[in-house]
């Protein structure tokens, strides 16, 4: 599995994707190569500790990669007719990462049967953990 991360930058709330260190202190970092818009190139932007969550090694219907703290539409094959809405995070006793299925208050491991779709995140869009 690739092993990456994303975190929201504390200058700009942009999302950054890459390797990830945690200076202490509230000082973490996303370590990429990207260039500024005037072109001058920076490899590490400065993130809010809390945003920062690791790929899945999945990546949902739409070829997206699935981050700790995405929001999924999940749709089971047509044998269950199911379509229902969850957040990912990793659940140390299982030792895997896990979607919490807050309509169904459920929690179910990726399955081969289900489609994913990435709506959102917990940092950019809680409400859509809210229910109906």
């Amino acid at each position: 599995m690739e092993i990456k991360f994303r975190g929201k930058s504390k200058l700009n709330g942009k999302w950054h994707f890459g390797s990830y260190i945690n200076l202490g202190d509230d000082w973490c970092q996303i370590i990429t190569t990207k260039v500024h818009d005037d072109g001058i190139p920076y490899n590490s932007i400065r993130v809010i500790s809390e945003t920062v969550s690791q790929y899945v090694g999945l990546k949902d219907g739409n070829g997206i990669d699935i981050f700790v703290g995405d929001i999924l539409k999940l749709k089971w094959d047509e044998d269950y007719k199911l379509e229902t809405i969850g957040n990912v995070f990793y659940k140390e006793s299982l030792a895997t990462y896990v979607i919490d299925d807050r309509k169904r208050d459920d929690i179910h491991l990726f399955h081969k049967h289900v489609s994913y779709e990435i709506i959102g995140n917990i940092y950019d869009n809680p409400e859509l953990l809210e229910a109906p």
